[in-house]
């Protein structure tokens, strides 16, 4: 299966091969480092941020609840040794704004509850894992890579790549779902893509993704995507720091068996960070 027929998958990987070329000095410390998306849209919340975010919320309601028991025992201690009115005001003050402000973050753990229970539910669905399939098709595609059809053995093999031991914290269904995602990717338009990453990318970002000239920061950003959402489809698997960019798009080159152009590139520039 091919995203884009054959003519203009050559003018493609040719444009593929001149960019590097000419820009090849600004390319390669961008993609040897880690690149800068901080101009890119951030991702959708995952699981393991979610459930971060609620942990965060109900130690600070516990804290806060504190907080209101004791300004309330100052003014009960204040009122039963009649100190001032002054100081019983205060107090009051005091113990009246302590538990109003437990009382709103009781309301705001509630709601960071709720929101995790969807994010986490929909990351765990068939539905989840078919379009996070799909987003790893997209991968290859945005490095210039011809799309085709995996099994099961090369899909675990990407999946491991991007997060070490994911694959024993999916279920069958959703390892299903992924390579059922992947294979179908094909049928992707830009629309559908636009629709996929839910505002993570431009117009401009998805016509360079299926056009195999994805910049350095929009493909990191498809991995950190990817990453979180796999993490949250494995029960908020904890995600390791510095992921190698070059190293996730060389093993991806080398399932998918093609290389873009790459080897006609090395042929001409033997760019380290690239050739090997």
């Amino acid at each position: 299966m091919h995203l884009l027929d054959a003519p203009l998958a050559r003018r493609v990987q040719g444009a593929f091969c001149a960019l590097a070329v000419t820009a090849g000095l600004m390319f390669v410390p961008s993609l040897a480092g880690t690149a800068n998306a901080t101009d890119l849209p951030p991702a959708p919340m995952s699981c393991s941020a979610a459930k971060a975010l609620w942990k965060k919320s109900g130690h600070l309601q516990n804290q806060a609840r504190l907080d209101a028991l004791k300004a309330a025992k100052r003014l009960a201690k204040a009122t039963a040794t009649h100190q001032g009115a002054k100081t019983r005001a205060a107090l009051k003050a005091s113990a009246v704004k302590a538990a109003k402000h437990y009382r709103s973050l009781v309301a705001a753990t509630k709601v960071r509850h709720t929101k995790m229970g969807e994010i986490c539910s929909a990351e765990n669905s068939a539905a989840k894992a078919f379009g996070a399939g799909k987003k790893l098709a997209l991968l290859a595609v945005a490095n210039g890579l011809d799309l085709s059809a995996i099994n099961t053995d090369q899909l675990t093999a990407l999946l491991e790549d991007l997060l070490p031991g994911v694959t024993d914290h999916l279920t069958d269904g959703q390892l299903t779902a992924l390579l059922n995602g992947f294979n179908a990717a094909s049928a992707l338009s830009p629309t559908d893509v636009l629709a996929l990453f839910g505002g993570l990318f431009s117009t401009d970002q998805v016509t360079a993704i299926l056009g195999g000239l994805a910049s350095p920061e929009v493909l990191t950003s498809l991995v950190n995507s990817l990453v979180g959402q796999l993490s949250g489809m494995g029960g908020g698997l904890p995600i390791p720091g510095g992921l190698d960019l070059s190293a996730i798009l060389e093993t991806v080159t080398g399932i998918l068996g093609s290389d873009g152009g790459l080897s006609t590139l090395c042929g001409l520039v033997p760019i380290p960070v690239l050739c090997g």
